[in-house]
């Protein structure tokens, strides 16, 4: 097995412990597929770009691959409600600053750096019965391959 798996499965194990209110969604590339209840306060991992960075350290090379976190909150109320829409944001920004401080704690031997490298803003989806914000951010992990 490759180590990118290593590195994938040690981040679905991370997330929850700093997340704890939050329950792992199932797909990160459909969330509008998703049962509303699970994202009232989800979050998903996904993967993103990735990289050769052409460092070369003894027998192993350094690949960096972004992984996309998505971290979703409900907004309860009508979805018009300028109020629970601006308190929803507020605790999805907490959110994502409780994900930076656990990241930024992190240490592994699995992988030589992980970062927090921004976010790609709020986003909104809506359906039917619910409204629901998400904030995409992008995390990279730089880890190291044998060179075979």
């Amino acid at each position: 097995m490759s180590k990118i798996s290593t590195v994938y499965d040690e981040l679905i194990a991370l997330v929850p412990t700093i997340l704890t209110a939050h329950t792992q969604l199932n797909n990160p590339y459909l969330l509008e597929d998703e049962a509303d209840i699970q994202m009232e306060r989800g979050w998903t991992l996904g993967f993103g770009d990735g990289e050769n960075t052409m460092r070369v350290v003894g027998s192993k090379i350094s690949y960096r691959r972004t992984f996309i976190l998505t971290i979703t909150r409900r907004v309860f109320g009508h979805l018009r409600d300028y109020e629970a829409r601006i308190a929803v944001e507020k605790l999805l920004l907490d959110d994502q600053k409780a994900l930076i401080n656990g990241i930024d704690k992190y240490t592994s031997n699995n992988f030589a750096k992980i970062e927090f490298v921004g976010d790609n803003g709020l986003e909104f989806l809506s359906g039917d019965r619910f409204g629901i914000l998400l904030i995409q951010n992008n995390v990279a992990v730089e880890y190291f391959e044998d060179i075979t």
